[in-house]
């Protein structure tokens, strides 16, 4: 018997009582990857005192711990009271996977029809939830390359998103409500996302955000794998010289990283 998979199972239960009975009914999805003796053991669970929880405060609780990284989506709207039956709680809570992550996936999922201010601030605190937890998986530069650093993503938003988060931000700040949810008649803006080092072991990172302007966007993507300065200069049209001073404080800034 793996005890940490009926740990997982009954945890499960305890925030999804669809779930609890269908696995209590022999349902084949909610006994998927569960032995024999596991089920047997976890259907002879009492159901109140699996599913006890007054006046739903654990319940409550879980939501508030995973929904902390989304703030300004909650204050523009986005309501995450489904996600414990959620197909992405119950993925992540299998596979020991990131909750706050699995939150960020059940919100751009259940947005798509919301409004496109509250799917831009969904998107954005999402891309920083990841950034928070993962690096980017490439190649490191060799000698005489650079290559943007694996803690750093380019990625686009609708315009004027991060000025919508800042505005927001502020108003909880202050304890007021959420300004009007309105974002810029422009083209997409791209945003550059970089993380520090985690300041403890196993702890998660800070990030900064910025707007990228069209030249440093397509300098940065044309990084995405280990380049060389020539070759930048040469898909930038800009002399290597005039590059090279750029590239220097990138690296210096750790946006680059060179070989």
């Amino acid at each position: 018997m793996d005890h940490r998979r009926v740990q997982r199972a009954l945890f499960r239960m305890q925030l999804d009582p669809a779930f609890a009975s269908r696995l209590r009914a022999g349902d084949v999805d909610a006994s998927r990857g569960l032995a024999p003796g596991e089920l047997r053991l976890l259907r002879s669970a009492v159901p109140s005192a699996v599913s006890a929880d007054r006046d739903g405060k654990r319940r409550a609780q879980l939501l508030a711990n995973v929904a902390s990284e989304l703030p300004l989506s909650l204050a523009a709207g986005l309501c995450v009271d489904g996600f414990p039956a959620s197909e992405e709680f119950h993925g992540a809570v299998c596979e020991d996977g990131s909750l706050p992550l699995a939150l960020a996936r059940y919100a751009s999922r259940c947005s798509r029809a919301q409004p496109a201010a509250l799917r831009a601030l969904i998107a954005l605190e999402s891309a920083l939830a990841r950034a928070r937890r993962e690096l980017r998986s490439s190649r490191a530069p060799g000698l005489g390359e650079v290559a943007l650093a694996p803690w750093a993503f380019v990625e686009d938003f609708p315009a004027g998103t991060l000025s919508l988060a800042a505005r927001i931000r502020e108003a909880l700040d202050a304890g007021l409500p959420p300004p009007a949810l309105v974002l810029a008649s422009a083209p997409d803006e791209t945003l550059l996302l970089r993380s520090k080092p985690a300041s403890r072991l196993l702890g998660l990172r800070e990030v900064e955000v910025e707007h990228a302007s069209l030249a440093l966007t397509a300098l940065l993507r044309a990084a995405l794998e280990p380049t060389t300065r020539d070759a930048l200069a040469a898909s930038s049209s800009s002399a290597r010289a005039e590059l090279d001073p750029v590239i220097d404080e990138l690296i210096a800034d750790r946006v680059l990283v060179s070989g």
